[in-house]
C-alpha cells in the first residue's frame, strides 16, 4: 500500500525530479510506455537517511530531503528483507551515474536491443535510481518483475506500475 506516516527502512521512496532532467526523465518515461508523475525513485534506510542515484552518482542523504514530496511503497516484506535491502543499498555509495540507460531504454521501446549495449550495460557498474531500487531489491531476493528484464530494464514508473497492478490483479 501507498504508506501514510513513517516509512520503514527498505521501503521504496518515491518523487519527482524538478527541472530539465525531470523533464526527460518523464517524457522518457511517457514514451517507453511507463509514464508516471514520479521520476525518482530511492530506498529508506534504517537512520533517517534514504539511498539515491543521482546524475552526481549514487548518494545517501537526509530523509527530509523528501518531506512532503513523496510517495513511500511497501511490497509487503520481511524485517529479514528489509535488513538486507538496507546493507544492499548502502554498499551502492559512491556508485557512478549511468544516462546510457535511458537510450537502451528509449531503443528497447522501438524494438531495438542492440547486444553491444546491453553487453556494456551489463557489465556497467554504474546505475540509474529505478535500476539501483530493483537491483538493491533483486539482491534482497525479492523478484518485482517476472517478465525476464534485467534491472537495466526499469524505470520508475515501471515500478510504481508494477506495484498498482501487483496489488490490483494479485
Amino acid at each position: 500500500m501507498f504508506i501514510k506516516g513513517t516509512p520503514k527502512p527498505g521501503d521504496m521512496g518515491f518523487s519527482t525530479i524538478k527541472g530539465m532532467l525531470g523533464f526527460w526523465v518523464g517524457l522518457g518515461q511517457y514514451l517507453n510506455g511507463d509514464g508516471s508523475k514520479y521520476t525518482h525513485v530511492f530506498i529508506v534506510l534504517d537512520d533517517n537517511t534514504v539511498m539515491e542515484a543521482m546524475p552526481k552518482g549514487a548518494q545517501i542523504v537526509p530523509m527530509e530531503e523528501y518531506a512532503d514530496k513523496a510517495v513511500f511503497i511497501d511490497w509487503g516484506i520481511t524485517d529479514e528483507q528489509r535488513k538486507i535491502i538496507v546493507e544492499e543499498a548502502r554498499k551502492c555509495n559512491g556508485i557512478g551515474y549511468n544516462f546510457i540507460d535511458y537510450l537502451a531504454l528509449a531503443l528497447a521501446r522501438f524494438g531495438f536491443k542492440p547486444k553491444w549495449l546491453i553487453s556494456y550495460i551489463k557489465k556497467s557498474d554504474k546505475l540509474i535510481c529505478s535500476a539501483l531500487a530493483d537491483m538493491v531489491y533483486n539482491k534482497a531476493g525479492i523478484k518485482l518483475f517476472s517478465d525476464g528484464r534485467v534491472w537495466h530494464d526499469v524505470t520508475p514508473g515501471d515500478l510504481i506500475n508494477r506495484y498498482l497492478e501487483r496489488n490490483w490483479f494479485e
